[in-house]
């Protein structure tokens, strides 16, 4: 993935935390990142706690994450799923060379360079189709307003054409790709249900539907 783009660097703040800087744009307090992140933790506090899946939009170098993640620590224990999406790939890649995150079980980070490939991420996927509490980290926000909105209004195709691609079966993927192409997987599925004679293709489809059903209640425990 090439980057985007933005002119990023790493400035110490006066607490000497590290902290990108992007087109002139400081993503965290130029005095103190941790108290700043506190803050921000504390003041979505009912939205961290509220439910066990969180998605934040932005990481910058991650120190209101890893204060979310206190919040919701103390709520859920080790059951609970924080995932964030960072567009900045010279941000997302400081954060991991200056050791300042670290991805886990609890904590998922995602980066792309446009949000059609988001869309194409099917664990992401999976946790947004559990409608998880979405906070924003104000100063990433801003920064990358227009992606950020792009995001939260795109239109993912719901064709089978476009899942196809993610199926590994050769025989069910031509199968979606020549009869299919312009329904729905949901249309497919209801279509199946009420044949009175059931193909062997239509097994695939029913054991498709059962691996996303049980993919979506098990993306948590992961």
């Amino acid at each position: 993935m090439k980057s985007q783009g933005w002119k990023t660097e790493v400035k110490l703040s006066k607490s000497e935390s590290k902290i990108p800087v992007v087109d002139g744009v400081h993503l965290h307090s130029v005095y103190n990142p941790i108290k700043e992140a506190e803050s921000f933790a504390s003041q979505n506090k009912e939205l961290l706690t509220k439910k066990n899946t969180v998605l934040i939009f932005g990481l910058g170098f991650g120190y209101h994450v890893k204060e979310a993640e206190v919040q919701m620590r103390k709520k859920f224990g080790d059951q609970y799923l924080l995932w964030v999406i960072e567009p900045n790939l010279d941000v997302y890649q400081g954060a991991l060379k200056e050791g300042l995150i670290k991805p886990s079980k609890n904590l998922r980070i995602t980066c792309c360079s446009s949000v059609e490939s988001f869309f194409q991420d099917v664990p992401l996927m999976n946790y947004l189709s559990m409608s998880p509490s979405v906070i924003p980290h104000p100063a990433s926000f801003n920064l990358y307003n227009n992606f950020f909105k792009s995001f939260m209004t795109y239109k993912a195709s719901k064709l089978s054409s476009e899942y196809s691609k993610f199926v590994k079966d050769e025989e069910l993927r031509n199968y979606l790709i020549a009869d299919h192409e312009n329904s729905s997987l949901e249309t497919i599925w209801e279509e199946v249900k009420h044949k009175n004679k059931i193909t062997k293709h239509d097994l695939l489809l029913q054991g498709l539907e059962a691996v996303i059903t049980q993919r979506k209640e098990e993306v948590i425990n992961e």
